[in-house]
């Protein structure tokens, strides 16, 4: 009996130590588990509280658009018959006026009285020496280039380095179509209903050959189609159209969408603010740049300075009173981080639409009166497709998705963990239903007959 006792006495330790093991053994596989589950749960959550975004992108059917804006501009910022008027001793009648009309023979076709006749002299082409800003629009081309359309052209004034000086800033006075910078009036919209190639503009542009500046220049225009929202310089992204020609300009449209903040994409939709705001104020990013722009010059130069596309050139700045806004003392130090704040809240539109084009220069138009045709340019502006490229910032992770990456990790971690549980209670059971047989064993081994007679 004693024997049988110290044997079951060792089974119920052994029993107990591999108890004792396996739960040790779920306990460190549960920790491990949880570890891994916790560490791997805060790297997605740090990753989910960026916001990040993915780009899907897309070819869109349009069926209406906001018609680009057309910027031209003439190659040459004075008309001649104004400065001579204004400097008749800056200027000259050519010495022999036949060969001068033969060949520049678009100076002569309009003029009548060729004994008048005035160029300005060589050694004045250099006008930026001596003429201000505050007389320029009285010296600068006033008639807009587009012949065939009158309606809704806008005149701007740009300032371009002179190529006479890098340092040296020029103003030209260049006209736009369907530009909507600042006013109550929405964008013009095409209709593009059951159409493939769309013709959006047909226009006709006269050089102004006759009234060019400097004789020896190359007479032309400068031709820019950009979104109505935003200003341009055709001087740096324009395309030369010369006289006697015509021209298919392509337009290809894309289209960006963001998401606000909290993503990384933050922007603004100026259009929204335009109507809350009674439609007034910027509708673009860069016309938002610039009034903040505007409103430090006024304050520190009392005149405007460092935009693009200016509306009123009374108001621009004379080049030496660029200078004043470098003293930096307190206040202007105050005003010039209210400037930059300014900028810096001037976030990208929600929904940036680019309007790029390319040009194809056709053949000489046909006129009976060939100078007469020399002079013009047509200009027919096309959609080949009414089809947009769109890139979308879409959320990588929605709410619901959190919770499924989640479960996914805890199914994975934890399931591991009831495993080995599952394992050490099936062990357990197991013991303990040997356990009881052996007992049960042993009690009808002492109830036997056998024992009895004993």
């Amino acid at each position: 009996m004693s024997e049988e006792s110290d044997k079951t006495d060792n089974s119920r330790v052994l029993m107990s130590k591999k108890i004792i093991a396996w739960k040790l053994f779920q306990f460190v596989v549960f920790i491990v588990c949880v570890t891994g589950f916790t560490l791997q749960a805060k790297n997605f959550f740090t990753h989910f509280f960026t916001y990040p975004t993915i780009i899907s992108t897309e070819v869109r059917n349009i069926e209406e658009l906001e018609r680009p804006a057309y910027t031209f501009c003439y190659t040459s910022q004075f008309k001649r018959t104004k400065y001579c008027k204004a400097y008749p001793d800056h200027c000259m009648t050519p010495e022999n006026m036949t060969e001068f009309c033969k060949e520049k023979w678009y100076y002569c076709r309009r003029d009548t009285d060729k004994e008048n006749f005035k160029i300005p002299k060589p050694e004045y082409l250099n006008y930026e020496n001596y003429v201000r800003r505050n007389n320029t629009k009285e010296l600068c081309q006033d008639v807009p280039p587009i012949v065939n359309e009158t309606n809704g052209i806008q005149v701007h004034y740009i300032q371009t380095r002179s190529k006479f000086g890098k340092s040296r800033f020029l103003v030209y006075p260049c006209f736009s179509k369907h530009l909507r910078l600042e006013g109550h009036s929405p964008a013009s919209v095409a209709n593009l209903k059951k159409r493939t190639s769309v013709s959006m503009e047909y226009l006709t542009i006269d050089a102004g050959q006759d009234e060019m500046f400097d004789s020896s220049a190359r007479p032309g225009i400068l031709f820019a189609l950009h979104s109505p929202y935003e200003p341009v310089n055709p001087y740096l992204k324009g395309a030369l159209m010369k006289p006697g020609r015509s021209y298919q300009v392509h337009i290809q449209l894309k289209e960006e969408n963001r998401l606000k903040y909290p993503y990384k994409t933050d922007c603004m939709n100026y259009l929204e603010i335009w109507e809350a705001n009674n439609r007034t104020g910027p509708r673009s990013k860069e016309m938002c740049i610039q009034h903040c722009q505007i409103e430090y010059s006024m304050w520190c130069r009392k005149c405007e300075w460092g935009i693009f596309m200016y509306k009123d050139v009374e108001k621009m700045c004379e080049m030496d009173k660029g200078k004043k806004c470098h003293i930096m003392n307190g206040t202007q130090k105050e005003r010039y981080a209210e400037r930059q704040r300014c900028i810096d809240s001037c976030k990208t539109e929600c929904v940036k639409r680019t309007y790029s084009f390319s040009v194809e220069e056709r053949t000489n138009i046909p006129t009976v009166d060939d100078k007469e045709g020399k002079d013009y340019i047509d200009v027919d502006v096309f959609l080949d497709e009414p089809e947009i490229f769109v890139y979308s910032h879409k959320p990588q992770y929605m709410d619901v998705e959190a919770f499924s990456y989640i479960g996914g990790f805890m199914g994975c971690w934890l399931g591991i963990s009831i495993w080995a549980f599952a394992h050490n209670i099936g062990n357990v059971l197991s013991s303990v239903v040997a356990y009881v047989k052996k007992g049960c064993r042993r009690k009808t081994e002492e109830s036997s007959p056998s024992a009895l007679s004993i």
